[in-house]
């Protein structure tokens, strides 16, 4: 080996140790930011007679692998939290079994204040206490009823955030992929805008799942699970519609029935997701599933209550289309207006003190104009069986209200035990993924001991360049 070739070597060498100890120092100031990658040098052999080993690219060590499940594991988490959350509002709302703020305890208290008072139908007490047991029923349907709306209503607001930030994110991944597009290789700048591609997808794993096809250059292109196009040459938009849109819909800022829309190069189109996975999944089970779901149990069993009070054979002062004990906002309820029934369901007016009414009215008949000469107690009572007595509407089983309450109720903590239970696996599973995922990341333990081997070579090749300067000398001075 030439002395050229020697001190070419040693300056290589120095070079290559410089290079490995800067990338040692970054790997360790970065070893806990979110989305960073280890790097390291990859090396190859010189050409055209040269020795030794030159830089060739610094290479980004990630685990495309890890990084998949972690996305899943974080939109499945996203899911599941939104899910127990829902339905802890839901078993707040409905209250704990076998306490006083359910609306099961609401209906016996009603059930037992009336057989009381048909014991005594002349005690003014005994009414009042039956009057304000259907009023607690009233107030506990519409507090449950509004409960449910507010859900919705947060449903909606939470979506339309998630398609902001969604649409925000795609758009940022287009512009990490134009700019990959324009870098060089497996260079230190690729790794970086590699680094915040990670992190974006990271983001957007919370809100939906996708498919992800690797591109020239380290770009990527996304795709729902049922194959709409998020990202490509052009990012994707979503938004939120009414239904009966075409494809040059604008769309609005707020409706009251959304349904989610994605604008690719075809315009848009409804988009198709899957259940079960991400937050948007979760906002639009809640808004156009879970929420319905409980509050048409809820209007039914108010539906229930109004028609049961409507129809007593006691009471032969209800003629006609007249109401009951229980309005529809002081109408009669109508069969096809069922909906949102338990947050308009209000007591007569004509038993109600507070609106000028009178509480004999329990007793003698809602639209009775003077009170019974003979008092009697068969109205109470028969108020009192209907409550207990399984009635069969259309459509659904035979069961009493009172059934139809604690079904309600005990379905309520049901779900909410199955998501708080999922939620719990979904967020052990994210842990493990983060653990798998940060055991393949930055180990500094690793990176000191690749230190020490750098500063090992960068002694070897130093030491080389002081003997060949050495022979250098030596060659000179003999020549003199």
């Amino acid at each position: 080996m030439s002395l050229i070739s020697s001190l070419s070597q040693a300056m290589t060498g120095l070079a290559r140790s410089a290079k490995a100890a800067e990338l040692v120092a970054e790997n360790i100031a970065n070893a806990n930011k979110a989305g960073y990658a280890k790097r390291s040098l990859s090396l190859h052999g010189q050409t055209h007679g040269q020795d030794g080993l030159s830089i060739n690219a610094i290479v980004r060590q990630d685990n495309g692998l890890l990084l998949g499940e972690h996305q899943l594991a974080a939109g499945d988490r996203a899911y599941a939290k939104l899910k127990a959350g829902f339905y802890n509002a839901m078993r707040l709302t409905f209250g704990d079994i076998g306490s006083n703020a359910t609306l099961e305890a609401s209906l016996n208290k009603l059930e037992a204040d009336l057989r009381i008072a048909s014991v005594d139908p002349s005690d003014e007490n005994r009414l009042a206490s039956a009057f304000h047991a259907a009023k607690s029923v009233v107030q506990m349907l519409n507090k449950t009823g509004a409960a449910i709306q507010k859900q919705r209503e947060l449903a909606n607001h939470s979506l339309r955030q998630d398609i902001s930030l969604i649409n925000q994110t795609l758009s940022q991944l287009g512009t990490v992929n134009q700019k990959l597009s324009q870098t060089a290789p497996l260079s230190s700048q690729q790794a970086g805008l590699r680094d915040q591609q990670d992190l974006l997808l990271q983001d957007l794993a919370q809100f939906l799942p996708f498919k992800q096809i690797e591109r020239a250059h380290g770009a990527v292109a996304l795709y729902t699970v049922k194959g709409q196009i998020l990202l490509d040459s052009h990012a994707a938009e979503l938004a939120i519609s009414e239904t009966g849109f075409g494809q040059n819909w604008p769309p609005p800022t707020a409706v009251e029935s959304a349904q989610l829309q994605i604008k690719t190069g075809d315009g848009w189109q409804p988009m198709r997701l899957i259940s079960g996975a991400g937050s948007l999944s979760a906002t639009q089970d809640i808004s156009l599933k879970w929420a319905p779901n409980i509050q048409a149990q809820t209007d039914q069993l108010a539906f229930k209550l109004s028609q049961i009070f409507s129809s007593l054979t006691e009471d032969t002062s209800l003629q006609g289309d007249n109401p009951g004990l229980f309005t529809d906002l002081g109408g009669r309820v109508n069969a096809d207006r069922i909906e949102g029934l338990a947050s308009r369901l209000r007591i007569n007016a004509s038993v109600n003190p507070d609106q000028g009414g009178q509480l004999w009215r329990m007793r003698d008949g809602v639209y009775a104009e003077h009170p019974a000469e003979d008092i009697s107690g068969g109205l109470l009572a028969e108020m009192a069986d209907q409550l207990s007595l399984s009635q069969a509407l259309e459509g659904n089983p035979s069961t009493s209200v009172l059934k139809d309450a604690q079904m309600i109720t005990a379905q309520a903590h049901r779900l909410t035990n199955q998501a708080e239970e999922n939620l719990v696996t979904q967020q052990a599973y994210l842990t493990l993924s983060e653990t798998a995922l940060a055991a393949h990341s930055v180990d500094t333990d690793i990176e000191l001991q690749e230190l020490l081997q750098v500063e090992t070579a960068f002694a070897a090749n130093a030491k080389m360049l002081q003997v060949v300067d050495e022979m250098m000398q030596e060659i000179l001075r003999i020549g003199r």
